[in-house]
């Protein structure tokens, strides 16, 4: 049997103008043109070929060119996929266009949050983002930033310590008795507003049907079983 010799094509330069381009190395590999030099393609690159994202289009949104369910949000430094979590992605970036949100307004610091009805139930959609240590002595050394930049709470929202979230210092010195914290057991009242601001308490997670978790678990589920009936 006679055989052949591989041929490769040169590729062209990797100049401003081909800036993205893909550009196919051998049978099975491909390049990309990246500041002025070739570089070994990634999915994100074969995903988001011909789309452009420039400093002028930084916010936009696009689906995938070789996986259309795949979507992708333009930055300051090029494409990031929106299926997996990405600091660069501003936090208005991961709401679904696709649903009808309400709003809310923290009056302790005014800050405004979206909420969501799910079932007979209204969650906010986004995380907390409450820091006053002097209106809430509980915050004090127990709540910050991940990775302990601030920018990263106008995106995600603070964490907060257990005795942080619960409050535990309006509920001791409210003379409820309840001094919870590391290595602290106690009981709990039915409903803890916590770090929640007024109106609004923190979900109730026991193993009845007060379950406000089993409650949402229930609610969501029934509205993809009737979505995909449909």
């Amino acid at each position: 049997k006679s055989c052949v010799k591989d041929t490769v094509k040169a590729l062209p330069e990797c100049n401003a103008s081909r800036e993205g381009f893909i550009g196919k190395k051998d049978s099975s590999s491909y390049v990309v043109c990246k500041n002025g030099s070739w570089e070994k393609a990634k999915e994100i690159d074969m995903d988001t070929y011909g789309k452009t994202c420039t400093n002028a289009e930084v916010g936009t949104r696009t689906n995938g060119v070789v996986t259309e369910t795949n979507k992708y949000y333009c930055t300051a430094n090029g494409w990031v996929s929106l299926m997996r979590w990405n600091w660069d992605v501003p936090k208005e970036a991961h709401f679904n266009p696709n649903i009808t949100y309400g709003s809310m307004t923290d009056e302790r610091d005014g800050k405004v949050y979206r909420t969501v009805q799910i079932g007979d139930q209204i969650w906010m959609a986004e995380n907390l983002n409450y820091a006053d240590s002097v209106k809430t002595p509980s915050l004090l050394e127990r709540s910050w930033c991940y990775n302990d930049e601030s920018k990263n709470c106008d995106v995600a929202g603070r964490l907060y310590t257990w005795a942080a979230a619960i409050d535990s210092v309006a509920l001791y010195d409210n003379g409820n008795g309840v001094n919870c914290g590391a290595g602290v057991n106690c009981t709990m009242p039915k409903k803890v507003r916590g770090i929640c601001p007024s109106g609004w308490h923190l979900p109730r997670f026991d193993s009845g049907y007060d379950d406000e978790f089993l409650i949402l678990y229930i609610a969501a589920d029934k509205k993809t079983s009737n979505k995909a009936l449909k």
